[in-house]
């Protein structure tokens, strides 16, 4: 008898250890870059650029500037498309046609409340990309935030053929005679 509860207990552990669902082994995902200066967040489309910045905030006065010790965060997307034109003549250049949508938020990192910092513009640039290496271009945007008068965003994009990478994040100033 004491042979066969044994053995019931042996098959019954057996059974329950043997029917539990398994464990992933694989890797889920990419992780997720967590350092200032994130902008391809895993998960995304090809043509989405993940946008996850800490900004050092400036203090605007007069014709100076000054970077306070206030750190804000940065957290949105750029959904990008680029088209190719026609060559120009013989020598292999080529005119891009960049559509940018920067759909983003600004907030503090820590403490007080305030209005939401939106920062929401559709833009299109035409830029001309050589057929020699690199053929890449960067390209500025200046982007006002809701809310704010003080300062406005300032990103700097690398264009190719294909593609568009965030290279600079910062927050300036605000001219109001910028083009944006």
């Amino acid at each position: 008898m004491k042979t066969l509860f044994l053995t019931c207990m042996v098959l019954f552990l057996v059974f329950t250890i043997g029917c539990q669902e398994s464990s992933i082994t694989d890797p889920a995902q990419p992780l997720t870059k967590n350092y200032v200066g994130a902008d391809d967040i895993a998960g995304l489309p090809p043509n989405i650029i993940g946008l996850n910045y800490k900004l050092a905030d400036v203090l605007c006065y007069g014709s100076g500037t000054d970077i306070s010790g206030t750190t804000y965060e940065l957290s949105g997307q750029v959904k990008y498309e680029t088209t190719a034109s026609s060559a120009i003549g013989t020598d292999g250049k080529v005119w891009v046609n960049v559509r940018l949508e920067m759909i983003a938020q600004l907030s503090k990192s820590r403490g007080f409340e305030h209005p939401v910092w939106k920062i929401e513009k559709k833009t299109e640039d035409r830029v001309l990309l050589g057929n020699t290496d690199p053929q890449s271009k960067t390209l500025q945007k200046v982007y006002r935030i809701t809310n704010r008068r003080d300062v406005e965003l300032c990103v700097t994009y690398l264009i190719t053929l294909k593609s568009v990478t965030v290279i600079k994040v910062f927050l300036q100033c605000r001219d109001d005679d910028i083009a944006n």
